[in-house]
Formats: C-alpha cells, structure tokens, sequence
C-alpha cells in the first residue's frame, strides 16, 4: 500500500466516486436514432452498462482543506467495490423520454503518511445519481434529427473515512473518523444530433448544461458512433467532457467540487 497525504487522497476518492455514476449522462442518450419510423409505435433503448476510461484535473474541498486533483482512469478501476448503472428511453414520432439511474462504491485501503505519524485507513465513497428528462424533435430530414432536451438530475454522495494513527510512542494511537458529502440538483437543457451514415452506423452527439445556483453548475458534451448489428443490439464508441463547479457554500461541512473529466467511453444498447 502507498503512503499518501489523508486529505488528498479523501478528496481524490470523492471524485473518483463522483465521476464513476457521472459518466453515464452522456451514455444515456446513446440511442442508434436509426429506426425513424412514422408509424406511431413506441421504440425502446436500454443500455444497462457502459465504461467511460475518464482522467480528472481540478481541485476539491472537504471541511478546510482543499487538495489537487490529478486522477487516471486506472484509479478509478482499482478502487471500484460496486457499480449499477441503468438508462432506459421510450421514444414515439418527435417524443422522447428519458430516466437513468446510477450506483458507485468505492472502498480503497491505503496507508496515510502524516509526518510522525502513520496510519492504515479505510475511506469509503457512495454516489446515486437519478435523472428523469424528455427531448423533442425539432427537425428532421431523411439522415438527421435534431433534439431539444431537458430534466432533472438529482446526486448524492456519502464519505466516510475510518484511520488509526499509530506515533513512535506506540502507546499514543488516535482514532479518526471523517463523515461528509452532500446532495444537489441540476435542471438541464440542451440539443441531441442523430445523423445516419448507413444502415448499420449513427452518429450521435450531445451537448447540455446543468444549474442549481450561481457554485451549482455543469458542463456536458459528448460525441460517438453508434454501429447496430442486428435489429436488437448495437454498440457504441466515442468521446466525453463534463466540468463540474459546485460548491454547497456552507460554513461548516465545507463540500466542493470544482475539476473537469474526460476521456473515451463505449457500452452496449439494447433495442425493441
């Protein structure tokens, strides 16, 4: 186990946490787009997993202490002890609507270096995330289709740090347990673009923006192909931004959040 600042590595995990439940919002809407159909019937996507390889640059703030963020997607992966993500869209004519849920626990054990002082510390992190939205068509041709969106995004987080702290004097041990983390909601809009290639590929994109008050703001925007293979599945790849600003303004249990992600990201969509 690496020996690392207390604080950092607090702030490291929360974000890591945040981003893990994060990285679907733009994989919700990773729909193939390429059955227009006239007829009226409902069509519905569901893509029940998907892999967003992010890195991390920024900065985070619990209590008084803020700490630097520098994080690679292999942090992510080693330190994930569970994750359950869910989208589902049921589109009809220039409707559609949209929800998603997402669940990541992260549990690193690590050893704390804090001068004459070390420690084996168990930090764990729980982010839900739910988002419930509806996009219309505002135009359409015979290879194109464009979307106007919007909904509600709703997170929590939960952090618990648990460290026995061990000095030279081996009678002197301290105990800590750090408990934080908070909840917030966006209202978001922005635009879809479903442009088919051929009968198999789609290209899909998304922009959006995120607000819950003047330090409670995000950006999002995405861009992939989508390759159906058959009339049920299809796969998709591409690439993703999201900053995040946020800031609960308090004065006591100090939580924010202030760093952008990106990185390539691919799953699987199911279709009927």
């Amino acid at each position: 186990m690496k020996k690392i600042n207390l604080f950092k590595e607090v702030g490291r995990v929360a974000s890591i946490a945040l981003l893990a439940t994060s990285s679907s919002i733009a994989l919700a809407q990773n729909d193939s787009g390429q059955d227009r159909s006239d007829s009226g019937d409902w069509e519905f996507t569901l893509a029940p997993l998907f892999i967003w390889g992010m890195g991390i640059s920024g900065e985070s703030t619990i209590g008084d202490v803020s700490a630097p963020l520098d994080v690679e997607f292999a942090d992510i992966w080693d330190n994930l002890e569970g994750i359950f993500t869910l989208h589902f869209e049921a589109r009809k004519d220039k409707w559609t609507i949209f929800s998603e849920i997402q669940y990541a626990d992260l549990g690193p054990e690590v050893t704390l270096d804090l001068g004459p002082a070390e420690a084996v510390a168990k930090i764990g992190f729980k982010n839900t995330m739910f988002e419930l939205g509806g996009a219309y068509a505002f135009r359409e041709t015979q290879n194109t289709r464009w979307e106007i969106l919007g909904g509600l995004r709703y997170t929590d987080q939960d952090l618990d740090v648990d460290a026995a702290l061990t000095f030279p004097d081996p009678d002197k041990v301290l105990n800590i347990d750090m408990k934080g983390g908070d909840n917030w909601t966006h209202a978001i809009v922005g635009t879809r673009f479903f442009g088919t290639m051929s009968d198999k590929w789609t290209f899909v994109a998304r922009t959006d923006v995120g607000y819950g008050g003047s330090d409670n703001k995000a950006f999002n925007a995405m861009a992939m192909f989508d390759y159906r293979f058959n009339h049920w599945g299809s796969v998709f790849f591409g690439y993703r931004y999201l900053k995040y600003d946020y800031d609960n303004d308090k004065t006591t249990n100090t939580y924010a959040f202030d760093a952008y992600q990106s990185g390539p990201l691919a799953g699987l969509g199911i279709h009927w």
